[in-house]
């Protein structure tokens, strides 16, 4: 379904690779250099270099504006939702703003730049915060359980 949506706004490849003559010449090559060479040509002239880094731009673009919406709506992501963490202001404990919310999502980038250390951090820090809690000055917290209805505790008696 994906790729017949994505055909229809970015066309189909322009190219195609035989597969037989593509492995043939691939096994005939001796030089790395040469062999790369000839890999990157066939993923360039088939057109799908240029369909995977528009296929990449628009998931992270969606994915960005996705969290972003989750994280000024809700101040969690739906998989937070589900645990029921919630980020928030690290000094006050009051929603994010929409300058906390933009820094998280720039911050989750610097995160995930130096092989996710932005992220293996948590489990370092004291206040449990990310590379991208600490830019955007947010610390995730846990809800409490609530009450399935306000008068649960007469209902009990």
């Amino acid at each position: 379904v994906f790729d017949a949506v994505f055909t229809y706004f970015y066309g189909a490849p322009q190219g195609s690779v035989d597969i037989v003559e593509f492995q043939q010449h691939m096994a005939e090559q001796t030089d790395t250099g040469q062999a790369l060479h000839y890999f990157w040509q066939g993923f360039h002239d088939s057109g799908l270099y240029d369909r995977w880094v528009a296929n990449t731009t628009v998931q992270t673009v969606l994915l960005c504006l996705l969290t972003g919406w989750c994280g000024r709506r809700w101040s969690a992501s739906p998989g937070e939702l589900i645990l029921r963490l919630r980020f928030v202001d690290a000094a006050s404990e009051a929603r994010m703003t929409d300058r906390q919310v933009l820094l998280r999502l720039l911050g989750y980038f610097v995160s995930t730049l130096p092989l996710f250390a932005g992220f293996f951090w948590i489990s370092f820090d004291k206040r449990r915060q990310g590379w991208h809690d600490k830019i955007a000055g947010t610390v995730v917290i846990i809800e409490p359980k609530r009450n399935a209805t306000p008068n649960s505790e007469a209902a009990g008696r």
